[in-house]
């Protein structure tokens, strides 16, 4: 377990944490960290990557990171059970990618500057308990992927450009909330 959130650290994710074996647990929270995602987030892999048995967490949530979420394959390896991202500077859209992250049961982005449409792959996140995109810039109407996700108990979209909801997440759980 590495828990540094609530430090008010700054600089980087030291890049050697990937040393440490078995980390199952990594908070990195409400600092003042910065760098571009797709460098940040390639710490999280390696570490995780190393420890495919076991159900891990990342939270960097509520720091300075900003960039892209990588659109490559290198999520695949990763056993992220919750990864949470809100609270940055994440721009670009949600790659296709993000749906070989099978084991997410959270996945948080709300609270960035991310855009365009639901993708296609979020329909492979079967897990998915609890998934958030509030506060951001999507647009267009909910995309027909999250109606696939029928373990979902919790969707956030508020504060977005979207049109309309889909009847067919209205009919996905009966304690599905939908903010």
């Amino acid at each position: 377990m590495v828990n540094l959130g609530q430090n008010h650290l700054t600089g980087r994710i030291p890049l050697d944490l990937d040393k440490c074996a078995n980390i199952r647990f990594l908070d990195f929270s409400m600092n003042k960290l910065t760098g571009w995602l797709s460098e940040e987030l390639s710490v999280p892999y390696r570490v995780f990557g190393k420890c495919r048995k076991f159900s891990v967490v990342a939270d960097l949530s509520d720091n300075l990171i900003s960039g892209e979420i990588p659109a490559d394959n290198s999520v695949k390896c990763c056993p992220v059970m919750v990864l949470n991202l809100s609270g940055n500077q994440i721009t670009g859209i949600i790659p296709p990618s993000i749906g070989l992250l099978e084991n997410l049961v959270v996945l948080d982005l709300g609270g960035n500057r991310l855009n365009g449409q639901m993708p296609v792959g979020l329909s492979s996140l079967k897990r998915l308990k609890y998934f958030s995109l509030g506060n951001n810039n999507f647009s267009g109407r909910n995309a027909n992927a999250l109606e696939q996700l029928h373990s979902l108990h919790k969707l956030e979209l508020s504060s977005n450009y979207l049109s309309g909801i889909s009847g067919g997440l209205l009919k996905l759980r009966g304690s599905l909330l939908i903010c």
